[in-house]
């Protein structure tokens, strides 16, 4: 829910909770986080209403795969973008 708040989608809040730990493996320092959703934003909104039918998710998936991009949400919306062009014929 953090990084949902972090990228505009949703309005919220997130307070650390002041419990570090260290992780064995990558030797970094970790923050526990209670986050609280509040309602989604107009970008929320508009980024599920670009990915709700399963052809298009699974197009946006395909493509990003296909170019080895992760999975990021900002990633997702501009090939969202891009492909809703291309489905109305707006792309030159």
């Amino acid at each position: 829910m953090k990084l949902l708040i972090e990228a505009g989608l949703i309005v919220g809040h997130c307070e650390p909770q002041g419990s570090y730990f260290v992780d064995k493996f990558r030797k970094t320092q970790s923050i526990d986080y209670i986050c609280y959703g509040v309602c989604l934003t107009w970008q929320g909104y508009d980024f599920l209403d670009t990915i709700r039918k399963d052809s298009t998710w699974k197009d946006i998936c395909n493509m990003l795969r296909s170019k080895g991009v992760e999975l990021t949400i900002d990633a997702v919306f501009f090939v969202a973008k891009k492909l809703t062009s291309q489905y109305l014929g707006l792309e030159v």
